[in-house]
């Protein structure tokens, strides 16, 4: 594990919100809000910039590159996006359930295979003969059922799942805010509860291939039990535009996912001190098994009680928490998916 990452995550200790929340709503602009320029630098992009302008809701100022909104994210088209090219996440901001969908580039259904038809070579003279009897969509049909390659659809892509942070004794809060820092490629939570303030930020390393979140409490402790869940079916729905704007009176504050069980074939241990390893593998498609294997390792750094066990992290009595997340799949190229992403996970981890 390189320095900057740990270096940055624990520097977010550091970071507190103003005092007076009107003013920091408003001061975003001359202030600059959390400056991580110098420890960031180039290394959390985002690879899903292409969904800024289709963010529901997002409020921005002039001159300002950030996004805030004054809600959770209800559903994955209202989450923030973070990436570095290769690893990715939608952050929800949740209030009780905090969840952490992640994505992976190499992660696709299927595995290995060639895309030649067996029927192709035979059928070519009968194509000709039906082209030069001027039967032309004949033809067309003929070629598209026994040259087209075998099967007729690209693999699938899959996303790794979820780790959800199911928070203890949650309450609607006072005052509750969200945002993307574009220039700093940071996602930010902040919420009040009363006197106890809550504060979580996110954001994905390129150099070391790492997501970070931090979560910190003032008069108040991070208690939560984090599970995972993996990969599930998509449904594709077009019938609520992505920017919808979200008043307050409908705003579910305590929503919560039904997280379900880790899915078939995954595999959840305990990988050393406050650290879980999760393994799987990808889904078969269009007769094309699966191939890939993947593993995604969490690493939790920070005070309080921080136990691991195969159903998760527990962590409770914490001030502050930092969790180190990594992902990788056995795809080595095109033609080769014998990589061991064990071993990836852990080393950029930290654990050796």
């Amino acid at each position: 594990m390189k320095t900057s990452v740990l270096g940055s995550a624990c520097a977010m200790t550091e970071s507190r919100m103003a005092e007076n929340w009107e003013d920091k709503m408003t001061s975003d602009q001359q202030s600059g809000g959390f400056n991580r320029r110098d420890v960031l630098g180039l290394a959390a992009g985002l690879a899903l910039t292409p969904l800024m302008p289709a963010l529901s809701g997002a409020q921005t100022a002039p001159g300002n590159s950030r996004l805030w909104y004054r809600h959770p994210a209800a559903d994955w088209n209202r989450a923030l996006p973070l990436g570095n090219g290769t690893l990715g996440a939608m952050i929800f901001g949740r209030v009780a359930q905090e969840r952490i969908q992640l994505n992976e580039a190499t992660f696709y259904a299927g595995s290995p295979h060639t895309y030649d038809s067996p029927e192709a070579l035979a059928a070519l003279p009968e194509v000709r003969q039906l082209i030069n009897a001027g039967r032309f969509k004949e033809a067309q049909d003929h070629a598209w059922f026994k040259m087209t390659g075998r099967p007729y659809k690209q693999m699938s892509y899959s996303s790794l799942g979820d780790l959800f942070l199911n928070f203890v004794s949650p309450a609607k809060p006072t005052e509750y805010r969200r945002e993307l820092d574009i220039s700093q490629a940071v996602a930010t939570t902040t919420f009040g509860v009363g006197r106890r303030r809550f504060t979580r930020e996110a954001f994905s390393s390129y150099p070391d291939q790492v997501i970070v979140m931090r979560l910190e409490a003032e008069a108040g402790f991070v208690d939560f039990d984090m599970v995972y869940r993996g990969q599930r079916e998509a449904n594709y729905s077009w019938a609520t535009p992505a920017t919808t704007l979200q008043a307050d009176g409908d705003v579910n504050w305590l929503q919560k996912d039904d997280v379900g069980s880790p899915g078939d074939g995954v595999t959840i241990v305990v990988d050393g001190p406050k650290a879980l390893l999760i393994t799987g593998r990808n889904q078969e498609q269009m007769g094309i098994p699966g191939g890939l294997k993947y593993a995604i390792r969490v690493q939790a750094v920070g005070d309080g009680q921080i136990v691991a066990s195969a159903d998760g992290l527990r962590v409770r009595g914490a001030k502050g928490l930092t969790l180190i997340i990594s992902a990788a799949t056995s795809y080595v190229n095109f033609a080769d998916v014998s990589g061991d992403p064990v071993a990836i996970v852990r080393e950029r981890t930290g654990r050796r």
